[in-house]
């Protein structure tokens, strides 16, 4: 079974519902091993998120704010950045006026209980070292708190302007302060 079948259900009510929107905002991702396959993770990352864009878009929307990953790309050898890039494409196609692409590097931050990520909290160990050493154009593989994102996106909702913006560590870090200098009421 698709783990995305309930997202798809509720998506489908509030479309029959005829619901409006002004913006698109998507954090929505798994793992590849929590999918259980390439597969099924390509069918939450990359289709499931262009499914919700979609209907978002014929909902009204105007602006997607989508959060990916850092190094994102259609043509990436890495399967995860290759559906994350994927992914964008699907997105932008849509016709949104403005599409923001939040692309972090590794997420900071504590997980579910129930979620086993040995490896991710070992890297999470080693990120201020890492982070010290990601210089030039390199720091926007920095790590970054998950809580500092979903600050950055709720500050670019509604952002003026056109167009496809990508944003990486110094472009989250600064909207985040923004963000936390001025509340949004």
């Amino acid at each position: 079974m698709f783990v995305g079948d309930p997202l798809a259900d509720a998506l489908a009510r509030w479309t029959a519902a005829g619901r409006r929107c002004d913006v698109f905002v998507c954090a929505l991702g798994t793992t590849r091993r929590a999918a259980g396959s390439l597969r099924a993770f390509a069918a939450i990352d990359r289709d499931l998120v262009i499914q919700i864009a979609a209907a978002a878009r014929a909902a009204g929307a105007r602006q997607a704010l989508v959060v990916s990953s850092v190094g994102a790309d259609a043509a990436a050898r890495s399967d995860y950045l290759r559906i994350k890039g994927e992914m964008q494409q699907g997105v932008t196609s849509l016709g949104f006026e403005r599409c923001d692409f939040l692309q972090p590097g590794l997420l900071i931050g504590a997980r579910r209980a129930t979620e086993s990520r040995p490896a991710e909290r070992f890297g999470q160990w080693l990120a201020p070292a890492a982070n010290a050493l990601l210089q030039g154009r390199l720091r926007r593989f920095r790590s970054i708190s998950a809580s500092e994102v979903a600050q950055a996106a709720v500050q670019r909702v509604g952002a003026a302007g056109q167009g496809v913006h990508v944003h990486s560590f110094d472009a989250l870090r600064s909207a985040a302060a923004s963000l936390r200098a001025h509340p949004v009421a």
